[in-house]
């Protein structure tokens, strides 16, 4: 390509003046005599004397381009930018318009599959004449694209790249591989810009469809099942119409109501009949703009080999449990309980899991039967039945605390409610004597540490005065109330009536609290004079149901005489049955394990409560008191206490051995993780629980039973995970046990039955395989899991399917961010505009010519000859270059 170019353009100009200096002065001088054809050609020269003066003033410079330009552009016409081909028509427009010099261009369109619609330099053609099938634009593969245009350049010219898309691609892998695609253009020293096309739906469009479908892909007959349909629409109506099908038996049509935005629909599944089932279910309205994604399908089994297993203590349990479950039940009994199955894989079977009044520690191995039952119920969904006394109250070993956080009950005579304690510490000097102040800190953390964190605690210390170190606070924060008192140094003064009545009158009126106490910490050596006696005080605290127990860090051991070495016991001892509490002596540093706060953990010595106890309902609407009636009472039952998040049904009172009555839980259950916990706290069978056998009794029990039914079957020791994006999907394997030696090995049918068979790999948490799913249907997974420790696999198979591609989701959110990760520092992404298609200098070879010195040369050449012409004549001239004159002319 050619061009012509000037250095000072506004200096041509001084063309006008100097034709004005030439023509004016000629036209003038110019007569009829004088009109000859060397005056008309001095005029003439002069004109182009004047021309080649501005044409070098104004640096004339020509060039010639030598380097080509090629622009590829990369156009998405994919279902997803299919309704908005004429802004993709007017990009490529505006972008041949702006094409640099010398320059060819190409289109390439792009969906699933792509091809060249303009070849190199061609004519264009409208992307709406793409030409392909539906399968071939429904998904984005950009990457394929632009790893083509990257080989259509010829050799040695500039190289440009123009992306028309959304960004999103349709793969798990794709956003990847487009980040590739970029970097091998630029590798290639090829420019790559992105032009965003926005393809989000736009008001105004009428749009429907079904996004999700929640269900359980194994479920058991006879047991209630429902999947939840998440619909999206643009549209309001009242008379959307969901059809469903069984195995594409059409079932009834449901007729719903639809809102704009999500919509949530239950829909109830079959469950009368065993077997695998294909289901779909489609959604009909009188306006939608797409129909491809109004369609779902999924497969769900039914089985009726529902398993238990119960762990009892009473040989009775064995053929009472029998009763709740009809004949396909498969019951495993172990009455023998020292050797039962204890590990996640043998426990996986099981649907529920009851443990019938036995000591736990009994069972060989219950660590790990604790940690297996605790795995499979929080994660693979499964039930845990508890039943009287599993003889955990009070154990050390973390792993029976591990065992009772499952449960909705605390094992142990401790109230449901919070109670409120004050410490009223003793910091006089003589509590410096034998080590007291000491050990009275240590006491007065002891007993904060035996609180459950629902209870709360104040601190009031003494001397000659009193300070509160801390109000009222749950006991939560103990060290930071340790730290308080640690910190507190003994002061001259005791004033020990003062501090009690100003504890006791923090505590008073606070009726939230099931147990308000003072603990008193002293040696009991008080000013005689004061101005509030402490008998008194603590009296008067018990009318308004406030006890006073006294802990006393005696001086010397086996010693409990008044006296400068131990205090003052006897005052004490008065306090405390003042108070209508205990008085607990301290005689050796050591002894502080050793004391029991009966206020406190008064169900130490009574786990257990014997008697005629009548039973309350809590909670009649429960699902479990369906059908039952007026229950008979029990006659025994291990105490324990509600947690707050449990759901409490069934109560039976006990009273205090300080005074009033609590309701302790007889029948309550909580969800734990995925699974479900329920706790009866009397037994199935014997003494206890005797005239249980009654109709409503054993309705309660088989509601119990039923209600404990996994809403999901998981019977292998993994869970299995589909993930499906686009035409890639990943299948997850996740085991309970984490082993590299184990081996997972998928065998895949897709829905043109081709299989496909490979080994799963491990990165320490999981095994995965991603793979190609680029059709549409049903695709069944067959695994096998082989662990180390035994010779039997474990096999299961798992269905999912792919009802529309991702391409249809009419409500995907599109922004540019996919872009500008993939482009980054490649190239630049532009917004409702195109690129500037410039080519950088450094990159376009070209020729030049400057006209300023042969303009000016030819100025003066014809300068010269402009007076050669004015000053001799024709014949002279003609002479002088060596022609003769024709004869008669010249004489």
């Amino acid at each position: 390509m050619r061009n012509i170019s000037f250095d000072n353009p506004y200096l041509l100009l001084i063309l006008i003046p100097l034709l004005i200096l030439i023509l004016i002065p000629i036209f003038i001088a110019i007569r009829k005599e004088n009109n000859s054809k060397s005056v008309m050609a001095s005029l003439a020269l002069h004109i182009v004397i004047a021309l080649c003066i501005s044409l070098a003033l104004g640096g004339m410079i020509y060039t010639s381009v030598m380097t080509k330009t090629q622009v590829v552009v990369v156009a998405d016409v994919s279902y997803s930018a299919n309704r908005n081909l004429d802004e993709v028509d007017d990009y490529i427009q505006q972008i041949q318009k702006k094409l640099p010099r010398n320059c060819q261009m190409s289109v390439v369109v792009f969906g699933r599959e792509f091809k060249v619609l303009t070849e190199m330099g061609a004519d264009l053609v409208s992307v709406k004449e793409h030409g392909f099938k539906p399968t071939q634009i429904d998904a984005t593969n950009i990457s394929a694209a632009i790893n083509h245009a990257v080989t259509m350049f010829d050799e040695n010219v500039i190289k440009r790249i123009v992306v028309i898309t959304d960004g999103k691609e349709t793969r798990a892998d794709g956003a990847g591989e487009l980040a590739a695609a970029v970097d091998n253009a630029y590798a290639s020293d090829i420019y790559i810009d992105a032009i965003y096309l926005d393809d989000n739906l736009k008001d105004g469009v009428k749009e429907v469809q079904i996004t999700d479908v929640d269900y359980a892909p194994s479920i058991y007959k006879n047991h209630p099942s429902s999947a939840t349909i998440l619909i999206q629409s643009t549209i309001e109506t009242k008379n959307a119409i969901i059809d469903f099908f069984v195995d594409s038996v059409r079932g009834q049509p449901l007729t719903v109501t639809l809102h704009e935005g999500y919509n949530v629909v239950n829909f109830d599944l079959p469950y009368g009949s065993a077997g695998t089932f294909d289901y779909r279910f489609t959604i009909r309205t009188d306006a939608d703009t797409a129909t491809a994604n109004n369609v779902y399908d999924f497969t769900q089994t039914v089985t009726n080999n529902m398993q238990v297993l119960l762990v009892s203590g009473d040989e009775a349990d064995r053929d009472k449990i029998a009763t709740l479950y009809d004949a396909e039940t498969e019951i495993d009994y172990y009455i023998d309980t020292t050797v039962v199955p204890c590990t996640v894989e043998e426990l996986c079977k099981y649907d529920e899991i009851v443990l019938s009044n036995f000591d736990v520690r009994t069972i060989q191995n219950y660590t790990s039967f604790i940690q297996s039952i605790d795995h499979v119920v929080s994660r693979f969904g499964k039930s845990l039945v508890t039943m009287g006394d599993l003889k955990i109250q009070s154990k050390t070993d973390p792993i029976f605390q591990s065992f009772e956080d499952m449960l909705p009950v605390k094992f142990g005579n401790s109230d449901q409610d919070p109670k409120l304690y004050a410490i009223v510490l003793d910091a006089s000097r003589s509590m410096q004597n034998f080590s007291r102040l000491r050990i009275a800190k240590q006491a007065a953390i002891h007993l904060m540490n035996m609180l459950s964190d629902n209870d709360y605690v104040m601190v009031v210390a003494f001397w000659g005065d009193l300070t509160v170190l801390q109000a009222p606070v749950k006991a939560v924060n103990r060290e930071d109330v340790a730290k308080l008192i640690n910190d507190w140094d003994p002061r001259q003064g005791t004033m020990m009536g003062v501090a009690l009545k100003e504890a006791g009158d923090a505590l008073k009126g606070k009726n939230e609290f099931s147990s308000k106490q003072i603990m008193l910490i002293s040696d009991g050596m008080s000013y005689s004079m004061e101005a509030d006696n402490p008998i008194e005080v603590v009296t008067d605290l018990r009318n308004h149901d406030i006890t006073t127990s006294v802990i006393h860090p005696a001086g010397r051991a086996g010693e409990e005489t008044s006296g400068s070495s131990n205090g003052d016991p006897t005052t004490l001892k008065k306090i405390a049955a003042a108070g209508g509490g205990k008085y607990f002596p301290i005689l050796r540093e050591e002894d502080m394990d050793e004391i029991m706060f009966n206020e406190i953990q008064e169900s130490l010595t009574e786990s257990v409560m014997l008697g005629n106890f009548n039973v309350t309902c809590k909670n009649m609407v429960d699902d479990v008191m369906k059908g039952v009636g007026n229950l008979p009472q029990i006659h025994g039952y291990a105490y324990t206490r509600a947690k707050a998040s449990a759901n409490t049904v069934l109560t039976v009172p006990y009273v205090k051995p300080s005074g009033g009555i609590i309701h302790a839980p007889l029948f309550a259950y909580w969800e734990y993780g995925n699974g479900r916990v329920s706790s009866f706290t009397s037994t199935f069978t014997g003494s206890w629980s005797a005239g249980w056998d009654s109709a409503d009794a054993m309705q309660f029990f088989t509601n119990v039973a039923e209600l404990s039914v996994p809403g999901a079957r998981v019977d292998t020791p993994y869970s299995v995970n589909v993930n499906c994006d686009g035409s890639f999907s990943q299948v997850e394997i996740v085991p309970a046990t984490l082993n590299p030696k184990n081996t997972v090995d998928v065998t895949i049918t897709t829905p043109d039955g081709t299989q496909i068979s490979e080994r799963l790999i491990f990165d320490s948490t999981r095994y995965f395989y991603s793979f190609e799913t680029p059709k549409i249907g049903n695709y069944r997974i067959d695994i096998t899991y082989t662990h180390t420790y035994s010779d039997e696999p474990i096999t299961s198979v798992s269905y999912f399917n792919i009802s529309y591609s991702p391409e249809y989701n009419m409500f995907e959110v599109f922004d540019p961010s996919d872009l500008h990760a993939a482009i980054r520092n490649r190239g630049t992404v532009y917004e409702g505009t195109i690129p500037s298609l410039k080519n950088d200098d450094k990159e376009v070879a070209t020729y030049t010519v400057r006209f300023v010195a042969p303009l000016m040369i030819l100025a003066v050449v014809l300068y010269v000859i402009d007076i050669m012409i004015r000053k001799l004549k024709i014949s002279d001239i003609k002479s002088f270059f060596g022609i003769k004159p024709k004869r008669g002319v010249g004489k």
